[in-house]
């Protein structure tokens, strides 16, 4: 067992499960003599609840968050480039991507027994914008191995590292070299910084204007709904009342055959008395 196994197991677990699973396959390291691996084994944290449900994605949705990964290195590629054609048409397919994936995270919530309240799905839903915008958060997602949602530059899905053993002193009087200073990070540049803004503004216009459009369908659906409750109502009500109707005219045939025959029955009474002496 490798601790790359150990963690496609761990994460790939319910929450609830996590700790007896962790625990377990630290002590098969330590059975197998591995006191290392058991370590870092132990050590993994168990994973909120937006990052369960993340790694669950992953794994059960892996193609289409892999084609949201790859929609949001050509969207990047795209305004790096300036083509407002095919930008417009990456972004409407990444959100139409981003929207089936959310669509999904209530059955998962389901399965591994977490909340999906307005909250995670919020949290969710920014981890989807920062994957299209940055790759390494892209990979993290792919990886499902997420102990909390990643964010620039932190992604929170690695085991730590194995503590290493201090090297023995040199023994060659020879003096040591100073160690070569690590190249410094390249820092994104002035154009790349305003690309990104850029890029983030337009993502997030185009989500509120999903949102509102959505709030616009809720509201028209409800509408849609109470009109036709109130179209059954008022169909039972004419179906009462035609009902009534065809009583009333009962009632009013039974009249008029009653009056028929009560001046029937006066015409012969008034006949018999005309014909006595």
């Amino acid at each position: 067992m490798t601790l790359d196994d150990a963690m496609d197991a761990v994460y790939g677990v319910a929450p609830g499960e996590f700790v007896e699973v962790r625990n377990r396959l630290s002590a098969e390291a330590v059975r197998d003599g591995d006191e290392t691996l058991a370590k870092q084994i132990k050590a993994l944290k168990k994973p909120t609840a937006p990052a369960a449900l993340l790694n669950l994605l992953a794994r059960r949705r892996g193609a289409s968050v892999k084609d949201y990964a790859d929609l949001g290195a050509k969207l990047r590629d795209a305004q790096s480039g300036g083509a407002g054609g095919d930008l417009r048409e990456l972004m409407r397919k990444r959100q139409a991507l981003a929207t089936e994936l959310l669509a999904s995270v209530s059955d998962l919530a389901t399965e591994i027994g977490v909340g999906a309240g307005p909250g995670v799905m919020r949290e969710l839903q920014g981890v989807l914008l920062l994957a299209a915008a940055d790759e390494g958060v892209a990979g993290a997602l792919i990886n499902g191995r997420l102990a909390a949602p990643p964010t620039v530059g932190a992604v929170e899905m690695q085991a730590p590292a194995a503590p290493t053993k201090p090297s023995a002193p040199a023994r060659s009087r020879a003096p040591r070299s100073a160690p070569a200073a690590e190249p410094a990070p390249r820092r994104p540049t002035a154009a790349e910084s305003k690309r990104r803004r850029e890029s983030e503004r337009r993502v997030e216009k185009a989500e509120a204007e999903v949102a509102k459009r959505q709030a616009q369908l809720r509201r028209a659906r409800d509408e849609a709904e109470h009109f036709a409750r109130r179209i059954t109502q008022l169909q039972h009500e004419l179906d009462g009342l035609e009902t009534a109707r065809h009583k009333a005219e009962h009632l009013v045939t039974a009249a008029e055959t009653a009056l028929d025959h009560a001046k029937q029955a006066v015409e012969e009474a008034t006949a018999i008395a005309n014909l006595e002496p």
